[in-house]
């Protein structure tokens, strides 16, 4: 069951959810619930707990093209509710 799964290893969890929002570099915080086969009341809960694990990192990726080394951060913006890659300086 898919639900086992996210619970036995959350950092794995996040990794495909942080692979998803990079994909789209703004993504609807519906489409991810869909996207992960979430339903509302459970997202509501896992919702908060990737908010709070992304608020903790700091990723390095590359940007496409142009092979530039970046660091960045996903980030759920409350107003808009979606979930964006942001590149720090």
């Amino acid at each position: 069951e898919n639900k086992l799964k996210r619970t036995g290893n959350f950092e794995h969890f996040s990794n495909h959810a942080r692979r998803l929002i990079i994909d789209e570099g703004i993504m609807p915080d519906v489409t991810l619930m869909e996207k992960l086969n979430f339903t509302p009341p459970s997202w509501k809960i896992w919702k908060a707990k990737l908010i709070e694990w992304f608020s903790l990192k700091r990723y390095t990726g590359t940007i496409k093209g142009s092979g530039e080394k970046v660091q960045y951060k996903i980030v759920y913006i409350k107003t808009a509710k979606t979930w964006n890659v942001i590149i720090s300086d």
